[in-house]
């Protein structure tokens, strides 16, 4: 009886020992697994602001000099997280982006004197005999620059691997602002021979030289003229852009990109595909937001309430 009683008290206090380490054994590891869950949470969702500068390819001319110009972009950057190697990043940007453009053509002096000062009475069979004796021609050639300011929206499909970025995407661009300045150039043979003899009439001189100065006011010397008016540009434009990324840390990253437009940046095109080009060197600052959406393969173990 006195054995048979012990074993019973003995398998007791075993039982309840085991109990008390499967409780805290089992607590230990919720503990464990929660403290590691909140670990493995990771931010899915980045913002931050984006600073850069846009080198702009550009045709060498002798009134505006260089072949690449620059342009700032700047704006808001952001990243969703789908997994460990694949994001979207949307962003909104403010672009300045450069053309440089020129054009040439050609009319008859007569005929430009008769439509402006005589009303066309002159009959065109009279001006064409004496343009086939006399070269009348002026020819016209016109430089120019254009600075276009747009608000741009890349979408940006991004694979991560290691500390590197790679991305592409489809952007679309609204024209805000455009500033263009021009240098007109005339030249006329005719001009040359008799101008000179005219000046020297007196009285008579300066008020033909007057009247050719009005009517081809770059013959003497370049005109230069300022604008900012947007008739001649497409306020709207899209393209294509790749990106090159590096992560310097947890905040900050340096992208390279290209980007190209898809439209003539002119409603009436000078050149066939005169589109928007431009590389791109930026800074960017990212913030992570964490998310509360448990981990795949995190299990729960907290008690279920008893109703």
């Amino acid at each position: 009886m006195f054995i048979n009683s012990f074993i019973r008290k003995s398998m007791r206090i075993i039982s309840c020992i085991f109990i008390l380490c499967f409780t805290i054994s089992t607590t230990n590891a919720q503990d464990s697994i929660r403290k590691k869950a909140a670990e493995e949470v990771k931010p899915v969702f980045y913002i931050g602001p984006k600073l850069g500068l846009n080198i702009i390819p550009t045709y060498k001319t002798e009134a505006f000099g260089q072949t690449y110009h620059l342009g700032i972009n700047s704006g808001i950057a952001t990243k969703v997280v789908l997994n460990k190697h694949f994001s979207i990043s949307p962003e909104v940007l403010y672009t300045v982006k450069k053309k440089t453009y020129s054009f040439s053509s050609t009319e008859s002096l007569f005929a430009n004197f008769n439509s402006g000062f005589t009303g066309g009475l002159i009959d065109s069979a009279i001006l064409n005999t004496v343009s086939g004796f006399l070269n009348d021609t002026v020819y016209s050639n016109t430089v120019g620059a254009v600075s276009l300011s747009y608000i741009e929206l890349p979408l940006l499909a991004t694979y991560h691997i290691g500390s590197f970025d790679f991305s592409a995407g489809p952007y679309f661009a609204f024209l805000i602002r455009s500033a263009y300045k021009e240098s007109l150039t005339q030249k006329s043979q005719l001009l040359d021979l008799f101008l000179p003899l005219i000046d020297s009439v007196q009285f008579v001189g300066p008020l033909v030289s007057s009247l050719i100065n009005s009517q081809f006011p770059g013959y003497k010397s370049p005109q230069l003229t300022e604008s900012t008016d947007k008739m001649f540009f497409r306020t709207f434009d899209y393209g294509f852009l790749v990106d090159i990324g590096c992560r310097l840390n947890e905040n900050f990253k340096l992208n390279i990109r290209y980007s190209i437009g898809s439209l003539n940046y002119r409603y009436v095109p000078l050149a066939k595909h005169d589109v928007n080009k431009s590389a791109q060197l930026s800074l960017t600052y990212l913030v992570g937001i964490k998310s509360k959406t448990k981990i795949e393969g995190v299990y729960d173990l907290s008690p279920i309430p008893v109703k």
